[in-house]
């Protein structure tokens, strides 16, 4: 009987080791007011990647608030260089839903409903790539005001959005407080805004969707000119240019047949200084901190720029190292 004992805890031993070994365990990352990973100790929001550990064709993905408030819940492809794919859907802190829309590799594409804070509806727009530029393309269907009076219908109308978001990153157009009218669901004429996080207030004018000129004034009357509304950061001699920069200065061991893809990001500044480079994945072999030796050694970039003013942008660089 004792050795039956013996072999029937085994038994049970074996299978409980087995049940740990295939379960899924979740990773959790913070971040910061920027949606960038930081400490415990500085995070504004907190991601859980669900079943991290596992493979599989699509993981999923929740973002909450710090006070535990789910933010969004979404799909990526990827569990550590995360873009949203297929329905998206975010909420505010009150449990309120705040839009929904749908994701190609990070990319809004189709459909979008946004609501308010207390539940009313506040907008239907479409989202689509232009052919002729491959551009993502933003078209207003339908505009609510908080009041519920609907301003624009079917795609012509004044659009009025009364919220400065001061709370928002400045990189987010949604930061802003604006007026102006929708035409065929684009704008068009003259629009005016203010954003109170970055103490400007602008005009600009549009025809048929496009930006034909812009003016931003700041706290000190200075005045900024543009016909880009947003413009993002980029070497000063282009893209190739600094991708030959890297091949030139990244060293690895001599070993036949190393290589593979590192994922980096870092910090472009309002000075266009390349700062706070991070791996997001290497290949080994110290390939990670070669990454960051190189980013950081790089020459200036043209800083991100929205509506004519500099600001601190975010970039996520893939780099293909070829085996000897």
């Amino acid at each position: 009987m004792k050795k039956r004992f013996i072999l029937i805890t085994l038994i049970l031993l074996s299978n409980l080791s087995s049940s740990q070994a295939t379960k899924a365990i979740s990773k959790l990352i913070y971040l910061d007011s920027d949606w960038q990973e930081t400490t415990e100790d500085t995070h504004k929001y907190y991601r859980i990647v669900n079943e991290y550990y596992s493979e599989r064709d699509y993981y999923i993905v929740n973002d909450f608030f710090k006070s535990g408030a789910l933010q969004m819940t979404f799909k990526s492809k990827d569990k550590d260089i995360i873009k949203a794919e297929g329905q998206t859907i975010s909420y505010y802190e009150n449990g309120k839903k705040k839009a929904l829309c749908n994701y190609e590799a990070n990319k809004k594409i189709g459909k979008e409903f946004q609501w308010y804070g207390n539940g009313k509806i506040k907008l239907e727009a479409e989202h689509f790539i232009a052919k002729e530029k491959k551009a993502p393309k933003f078209r207003l269907i339908q505009f609510w005001d908080p009041n519920n009076k609907q301003t624009v219908i079917d795609g012509n109308g004044i659009y009025s959005n009364l919220e400065d978001l001061e709370d928002q990153e400045v990189t987010n157009l949604d930061s802003f407080s604006e007026k102006g009218e929708i035409k065929n669901g684009e704008r068009n004429g003259v629009w005016t805004g203010k954003s109170t996080k970055l103490n400007v207030s602008y005009t600009e004018n549009y025809i048929d969707g496009k930006c034909i000129n812009g003016t931003s004034t700041d706290e000190n009357s200075m005045e900024y000119h543009y016909t880009e509304v947003m413009k993002e950061a980029a070497p000063a001699n282009g893209m190739q240019d600094f991708y030959r920069y890297i091949g030139r200065q990244f060293r690895i061991p001599k070993i036949e047949g190393l290589g593979g893809k590192i994922h980096i990001t870092f910090k472009v500044n309002k000075n266009g200084e390349l700062i706070n480079p991070k791996v997001i994945r290497d290949f080994g072999y110290q390939s990670g901190e070669e990454a960051i030796r190189v980013i950081s050694t790089a020459k200036k970039w043209n800083p991100s720029k929205l509506r004519g003013l500099a600001i601190n942008a975010f970039y996520s660089l893939p780099i293909t190292i070829t085996a000897n």
